[in-house]
């Protein structure tokens, strides 16, 4: 009868940690899927005779010598409602004036989430939308909620929180 020794079972134990990592990044990698599905079809394209020109903003389908018959924008913008995107927290007066009227008076604002819209019709059921505007073809939300809090001295009282999304659909 073999008996394992303590040595056997950290080599079996870092093999099963090696693979498990690797299959995590290789399985569950959405932006490695994209870039295939990318390359695919850019491969395609070119074949046919198009070209395909990507920068860090954009992607632009084209012939040769002729305008793009297809343009698209790849970065979401940095700012919905007059707020900068990856804002979190309490109003300045300022941004106060820049903001959304919808916006206005919220204690707390949250940086910018994305959601699909199947999530979006659920949202929609529990929480009060606000506010909705489209910024170069980007579709962004404002939701209002309630929030319970509890401050030093037992005292309890409700935060207007403006959740923030921008829908995105895969």
């Amino acid at each position: 009868m073999r008996r394992f020794t303590i040595r056997d079972l950290l080599w079996l134990t870092l093999v099963f940690a090696l693979g498990v990592g690797w299959a995590v990044e290789h399985y569950q990698s959405p932006n490695r899927r994209l870039m295939m599905r990318m390359a695919a079809m850019q491969n395609a394209l070119e074949g046919e005779g198009w070209t395909v020109q990507q920068s860090a903003t954009s992607v632009k389908v084209r012939r040769p010598g002729e305008p793009p018959a297809y343009e698209v924008e790849v970065v979401p913008p940095d700012s919905s409602f007059g707020i900068p995107n990856d804002f979190s927290g309490h109003l300045t007066e300022q941004q106060e004036q820049q903001a959304t009227p919808a916006l206005r008076g919220a204690y707390y604002v949250e940086s910018v989430s994305s959601i699909c819209s199947a999530d979006l019709g659920q949202l929609k059921q529990n929480k009060q939308q606000i506010s909705e505007e489209t910024v170069r073809g980007h579709k962004f939300v404002a939701f209002r909620d309630y929030r319970c809090v509890a401050f030093p001295g037992g005292v309890t009282g409700q935060m207007i929180v403006v959740e923030r999304y921008r829908v995105v659909d895969p």
